[in-house]
């Protein structure tokens, strides 16, 4: 016989012998050592630097207790059943300190510079704001808003804007006085009642809100 042959039937007759035990543990998938792993990834917030704050990769937020209640909302319990529906989250758990919260997918939450958090739509469109003091609580964004603008010379201008697509939609004069003292304050704030009569509704002419309502 050639010396190929005997190695060739060397090696068969070692792999019947072992063919009927079991693979050994070390062959087989290595379990994780952790059973809780993926519960705690889950649940934790990870944290990654951005250009203006800080940016958490998971969709898992903890929101304050405290929500602002806007105007046509009977309480915070009313604003939470709602916010569920318009925005698509989860709410996981509360305590007495925060409201852990599933985001839809895409939605994260930015820490600001001030010491406060964003939240943001898949768009990174704010949605949302809140801080972390004692009284802090959860304000939530409507898409249309005035607000007071400096100009080069010092005066103030107030617009109507649209945060969803980052449009000025209406502008003053430019005065000396700003924000609700501003002389053209109350005239803007007609206009857009006029268009948008539910403008002071966080939760409506987004829309992903408007979405959820059909």
């Amino acid at each position: 016989m050639r010396n190929g042959d005997k190695s060739r039937n060397a090696r068969q007759a070692l792999e019947n012998l072992f063919s009927d035990l079991p693979p050994s543990s070390a062959q087989s998938k290595p379990g994780k050592q952790n059973p809780f792993e993926d519960a705690e990834r889950a649940a934790r917030v990870d944290a990654r630097p951005s250009g203006d704050g800080t940016i958490w990769k998971e969709s898992v937020v903890s929101f304050p207790v405290a929500v602002e209640v806007p105007r046509g909302y009977e309480s915070a319990a009313h604003v939470h059943e709602a916010m569920e529906r318009a925005w698509k989250l989860r709410w996981h758990r509360k305590t007495k300190d925060e409201l852990v919260t599933e985001l839809a997918p895409g939605w994260g939450a930015v820490k600001l510079p001030d010491g406060s958090t964003e939240v943001r739509d898949s768009n990174g469109l704010p949605r949302a704001v809140f801080g972390w003091s004692e009284h802090a609580e959860l304000r939530l964004l409507t898409r249309y808003t005035i607000t007071s603008r400096e100009g080069a010379d010092g005066r103030y201008q107030v617009v109507a804007y649209d945060r969803q697509r980052n449009s000025v939609l209406e502008r003053s004069l430019f005065s000396a006085q700003s924000g609700t003292s501003h002389p053209e304050w109350a005239r803007l704030m007609g206009w857009l009642a006029k268009l948008f009569p539910q403008h002071q509704d966080p939760l409506r002419y987004w829309d992903d809100c408007e979405a959820a309502r059909s």
